[in-house]
């Protein structure tokens, strides 16, 4: 049975040692994230010089100090699904909305799946998906944007979910560009 519950503060080793036991073979330079480039403010260019080491680093910080938000899935005690969420104020590295949020808890985003191979193709990215639009809207959020890639090309990159995902829960297609699309849930 799975269940999903918010990040805490005191899973930080737990959410790192969840990334460290992945393989990240098919997008090895996924394995070094561990879902830090929304919060990091990096260019591109300045995130390619950023080591794995630096990131866990930077997530058990962030955990810690209550900056990183998201969703884990348990399958008892184990980890199996991962779904970051973020306040758009705090998501510098998202520039291809039509408008940006003015306040702290207007607009939130759900920007990274990670789930385990072993519970792939269960739809429980879409699970994490509901769980946390549900979170958005009771805090108060006046949107939630996210931001699927197609690709049957390199499905791996679907790490932001799909196009079908966001739609089964009501979100609407702002734009889209080169397979990757902004969808947008008004509350």
């Amino acid at each position: 049975m799975i269940t999903i519950k918010p990040l805490q503060t005191d899973q930080a080793q737990l959410f790192t040692e969840y990334f460290d036991g992945l393989d990240f073979s098919h997008a090895e330079h996924w394995a070094g994230c561990f879902c830090q480039y929304y919060l990091s403010g990096c260019t591109p260019e300045e995130w390619e010089q950023r080591s794995a080491s630096q990131n866990r680093e930077l997530a058990l910080l962030n955990i810690r100090s209550g900056r990183m938000t998201g969703y884990l899935a348990f399958e008892g005690q184990e980890v199996v699904g991962w779904c970051r969420t973020i306040d758009m104020l705090d998501a510098p590295n998202i520039a291809n909305l039509p408008e940006l949020p003015t306040a702290r808890g207007e607009a939130g985003a759900v920007v990274c799946f990670v789930v385990h191979p072993r519970t792939r193709g269960q739809g429980l990215a879409g699970q994490l998906l509901g769980v946390a639009v549900e979170g958005f809207r009771q805090d108060g959020y006046q949107k939630v944007y996210g931001f699927p890639f197609e690709s049957k090309e390199h499905p791996q990159r679907q790490y932001l979910g799909t196009a079908g995902m966001f739609e089964r829960l009501g979100f609407s297609r702002q734009s889209a560009s080169e397979n990757q699309a902004v969808y947008c849930l008004e509350f």
